[in-house]
């Protein structure tokens, strides 16, 4: 039940965030127009200073857990290349496939993962999921950006490529907060308030957005795209991952570590990445909310599962 609280808290505010950007739409303050311009911004602006400060913030002392960091960040390359093969396979729309390979693979890690494994875990649980986390967010966020623009247009030279990607704001961002992490550049208080302050902002803006530009009705047309997306992202994906973590000798918090890293919901950042880098904004906003509304579910029957069985 403390496990069911957890995932209920973590997606309440979401659906605020999500609702409230709905409402405002609905009650004629800002139209779909005013909220793709927001986006824009929030994408440039914001979230280039919460990939710096996710990365400045970073704690690069993994020592004891390397064999666990290696296990997930093999894990997750080798699922985003699995991915970037099959999808296209399977989906004709460009636009569609990058946002389909992201809603398999990545997940609100910060938001989801580290507050459920203290929960069955505690502090220790938590250090763990922590550690995973540093490593999957610049991997998260650097692949979206090279997948979404191999789909974009789909016939861009190599070098187009990387120009794109080095030139992207949230690369851009990365690079800083990687060069003063490396360096070991002190930051004053008076200039790291307000990074935090806006970085905190980036998230509840973006869903704020998404409630104003989502449209309930379209989700059935891409009904064929969500539902096997879901059941790969919060079921098969997860399942299968611990599985092979207990085959290579990992116990059972590692091992639920594994199902928070690849089985929590949709990143926000998802959004408006998709939507500004040439992706399908509107099934990227299905998958996030879909995705968060029904991860309560999912998780619960997770953790259910895992205790009934004695696996965690």
């Amino acid at each position: 039940m403390e496990a069911l609280f957890i995932a209920i808290n973590a997606v309440v505010p979401f659906l605020c965030y999500m609702m409230y950007g709905y409402g405002f739409r609905r009650l004629g303050f800002a139209d779909i127009p005013f909220f793709n311009r927001l986006n824009q911004l929030v994408f440039k602006a914001f979230f280039t200073i919460l990939m710096f400060k996710n990365f400045y913030s970073m704690d690069l002392d993994f020592g004891a857990q390397a064999r666990f960091v290696g296990f997930i960040v093999a894990a997750l390359l080798l699922l985003i290349f699995l991915l970037f093969l099959l999808v296209p396979l399977l989906v004709s729309d460009n636009r569609k496939k990058g946002v389909i390979i992201q809603g398999v693979y990545r997940s609100n890690t910060l938001i989801f993962a580290i507050p459920l494994a203290e929960a069955i875990f505690g502090e220790e649980g938590a250090n763990l999921a922590t550690v995973a986390v540093a490593f999957c967010i610049p991997i998260y966020n650097l692949s979206a950006i090279i997948i979404l623009e191999y789909f974009n247009g789909g016939k861009s030279s190599a070098w187009d490529l990387i120009k794109r990607v080095v030139t992207n704001p949230l690369i851009l961002g990365s690079i800083l907060g990687a060069v003063c992490l490396g360096l070991k550049i002190e930051i004053p208080e008076c200039f790291m308030t307000p990074i935090r302050n806006f970085a905190n902002m980036s998230t509840p803006l973006a869903i704020f957005i998404l409630g104003g530009t989502i449209q309930f009705l379209a989700i059935g047309k891409n009904l064929k795209y969500i539902v096997p997306t879901l059941l790969a992202k919060l079921f098969v994906v997860p399942a299968v991952l611990m599985l092979i973590a207990g085959a290579f000798g990992f116990g059972p918090m590692e091992r639920f570590v594994v199902l928070c890293v690849f089985g929590t919901p949709d990143a926000a950042a998802m959004f408006p990445m998709s939507q500004n880098l040439g992706g399908d904004g509107e099934l990227a906003g299905q998958l996030l909310a879909t995705s968060t509304i029904f991860s309560v579910v999912s998780l619960f029957l997770w953790i259910y599962a895992l205790k009934a069985t004695g696996l965690i």
